[in-house]
């Protein structure tokens, strides 16, 4: 989701420290393109971002199923844009410009996916207004964002509807809008089906304000709390049924940038970090996440942009190999392992998957004809299986886990057995195991 960044100030920085109650998931790194910033995800992963032409010139561009940026249309007269956020459905939303100011000087646009390509709807701006940016967009096409005199400061929330901008009542600078029709602004909840204004009671403390920068389709939101001495913002998350929880330490500059509907959040340290706050496991730092087979790899501080349910991160790094910058899609590494090496029919041995969605349906397959493409209806799946038979099935747990006592069947004794785990939508990788 789309997530504003305080302004470039010196910061006296308290990391936070990393907290392990559990393993955290492994990374691959998947390179989206040289120059290229993510801001968004989705759940079918997704990427929306910005190509930086030459400094000030910015195209907005979207990667799909982890290929590089192709970068989206602009419809005539505009020369710039950019893109904040992308929904289930592919639908974007973000800003044009008629010059190279799209950063100060943006009109709010949404692109909607046509066939191979993309049509683009400029979005206007209210009575008077020259400027707009659309922040954020939900699976049921509602988008939100701003309106105004400066464009990188937007200061009218509004609603963009068919009949043209609606400016929100009741509340500040709108940050994002969920699948309840939810706008968080703030500590305050929007609910555009009535327009009534939840506002959450700040932290025991002397604070200022909060800010809000992003929220899930549990109400829960993150962004930074703002205090009054030098070292005054912490990144900070809140939680409908459990309150506020601080994601860190003081900085003269840091937030949470995203969080998802498990309550895990990214969050970001000017100058010196970001990291990630895995519900139930503790914070991490997102370099540490990358697995040693993807080679060097640095996030860059402001790296920390978007995450979704599967945990499948949007970044900023540099390939300490190759020298190159750019946006990167980080992928949690499923493993898969049997608990022998060799099986024996009529035995049972366990079969464990980690890495999977969360709570998404998993199924185990085998073949005794090896590799050979399958469409399997019953999984919605092509599996890299000839003839695969069923062997359990169930949904993964709370962190992505699936495991099964499975009977290897005596028509396999002495042959050799693949067995596959697969999602829907989502298949894995072949785990080749000898029966004898």
């Amino acid at each position: 989701m789309f997530s504003p960044k305080s302004a470039c100030v010196t910061s006296a920085i308290l990391f936070a420290a990393s907290i392990v109650r559990a393993a955290p998931p492994s990374y691959e790194v998947q390179f989206l393109g040289e120059g290229y910033t993510g801001t968004a995800i989705n759940e079918a992963g997704s990427v929306v971002g910005n190509l930086n032409v030459d400094g000030t010139r910015l195209r907005a561009a979207v990667s799909q199923g982890g290929q590089p940026f192709d970068l989206l249309p602009l419809p005539p007269g505009m020369e710039t844009s950019r893109a904040n956020d992308i929904n289930d459905d592919g639908v974007i939303v973000g800003a044009v410009c008629p010059n190279q100011y799209v950063i100060t000087q943006p009109l709010a646009a949404r692109w909607r996916p046509v066939g191979q390509g993309y049509e683009i709807d400029l979005l206007g701006t209210l009575p008077g207004d020259p400027y707009s940016n659309a922040y954020a967009v939900n699976n049921l096409g509602d988008i939100i964002g701003g309106s105004g005199f400066f464009g990188w400061n937007l200061t009218n929330p509004v609603l963009f509807t068919d009949g043209g901008p609606m400016r929100l009542p009741h509340i500040g600078q709108a940050a994002d809008v969920n699948d309840r029709r939810r706008v968080v602004s703030g500590p305050q909840l929007l609910d555009l089906n009535t327009m009534d204004v939840q506002t959450i009671a700040l932290p025991p403390g002397n604070w200022q304000g909060v800010v809000s920068a992003a929220l899930n389709n549990n109400d829960d939101f993150a962004g930074y709390i703002l205090g009054y001495s030098g070292c005054s913002t912490f990144p900070i998350r809140y939680r409908q049924g459990s309150g506020w929880h601080f994601l860190g330490g003081c900085a003269t500059t840091t937030s949470a940038t995203a969080i998802n509907d498990r309550g895990d959040a990214l969050f970001y340290y000017y100058f010196t970090s970001c990291g990630a706050y895995f519900e139930g496991e503790g914070s991490f730092g997102l370099g540490e996440l990358i697995d040693p087979s993807q080679g060097p790899w640095l996030i860059e501080w402001f790296g920390a942009n978007d995450i979704n349910e599967s945990r499948q991160i949007v970044a900023y790094a540099l390939n300490l190999s190759t020298n190159v910058r750019g946006a990167v899609r980080l992928t949690p590494i499923r493993t898969y392992a049997l608990s022998v090496a060799n099986l024996v029919g009529g035995e049972t041995a366990v079969f464990s998957v980690q890495g999977g969605t969360p709570l998404a349906g998993q199924y185990l397959v085998y073949s005794l004809r090896g590799p050979g493409s399958t469409y399997v209806r019953q999984l919605n799946v092509t599996l890299d299986l000839a003839q695969p038979v069923l062997l359990a099935s169930g949904p993964a747990d709370a962190s992505g886990r699936f495991e099964r006592s499975i009977r290897v069947p005596n028509a396999a004794s002495g042959r050799s057995v693949w067995f596959q785990a697969a999602e829907r939508d989502r298949t894995t990788n072949i785990v080749d195991r000898v029966v004898r």
